[in-house]
């Protein structure tokens, strides 16, 4: 809170003029933090500062705030609801029984990690949520279902990328959304069962590591597109076993000689055919983006 009361005065200080988004205000900013800790008086509408400057003794200040889950395990569906819990009761109109700090509490610190092969019960802010962990001699943890992965980017796509991750080849995931990014990473990681992926594997990479790409490693990454970018204008590393997947647009740039996986068209009906039983396109189509479970 001190923070944002010390930039926006810095913003509105008579030194630095009317808000400006320049450098010299973050300047006056981190000048202002190292010199104490207690936030400077601001000008009042008489001063030097311009008109409608924050004012602490009339003005609120509203600050966003954000809350992410962290586990040791993928346990994505009991963290969605248990988040999907404190949102409804942060936005509804009758405030939870408890203290929103209680149930926090409670997750952090008196919720343990299921043991293998065992379940687990645990009290969210309304209802009751359930996870559960797989045992030694049973299939990986996977809390999503694996057909939107196949929805995303077609049968055929995804064997082509599994092919590239066999073969450990370098292979950038490519989307707007940060769900598809997740879901198609997870979902060829959890396909490799019983093979696990060894080399670098980052499904949201963020833009400051922009020059991870240039790794002479292979690796699976994903790169968030913004809208109205030419693809054309991505600056890409040439090399030459880099997989591309566009995963909005259901295509991929395969690397330059690239080899067929053995018995591809019989693999391809098969799967096709379990796709169908469970009423999923082979071809791929976009899925609509998940609402907050009840």
């Amino acid at each position: 809170m001190q923070t944002l009361h010390q930039m926006h005065h810095a913003e509105h200080s008579p030194g630095s003029g009317c808000p400006s988004s320049s450098s010299s205000s973050m300047d006056s900013l981190a000048s202002s933090l190292d010199e104490a800790d207690t936030p400077q008086p601001v000008a009042g509408g008489g001063g030097g500062g311009c008109a409608g400057s924050y004012d602490a003794a009339r003005d609120t200040l509203y600050v966003s705030k954000a809350l992410c889950l962290i586990t040791p395990m993928p346990f994505m569906h009991a963290c969605r609801r248990f988040l999907a819990q404190l949102h409804r009761a942060v936005a509804g109109p009758q405030p939870p029984p408890l203290p929103l700090e209680s149930y926090i509490h409670n997750l952090l610190y008196e919720v343990p990690l299921p043991p293998p092969g065992r379940s687990l019960k645990f009290h969210g802010v309304y209802e009751p949520i359930v996870c559960q962990r797989p045992g030694p001699g049973e299939l990986p943890l996977a809390d999503f279902p694996l057909g939107e992965a196949f929805q995303l980017l077609g049968v055929e796509n995804l064997v082509q990328v599994f092919t590239c991750v066999l073969l450990e080849m370098q292979i950038l995931l490519y989307s707007q959304d940060y769900q598809r990014l997740m879901t198609v990473a997870e979902g060829i990681t959890t396909l490799l069962f019983p093979f696990q992926w060894q080399h670098v594997y980052v499904p949201i990479l963020p833009a400051s590591l922009h020059h991870f790409l240039d790794a002479p490693v292979p690796y699976l990454m994903g790169l968030q597109s913004k809208e109205g970018t030419d693809r054309s204008k991505l600056e890409l590393p040439q090399e030459a076993n880099l997989c591309f997947v566009d995963i909005d647009n259901h295509c991929i740039e395969l690397p330059e000689d690239f080899p067929q996986f053995p018995n591809k068209a019989e693999f391809i009906q098969e799967l096709t055919e379990v796709l169908l039983r469970f009423g999923l396109s082979p071809e791929g189509a976009t899925p609509a983006s998940p609402g907050p479970p009840t």
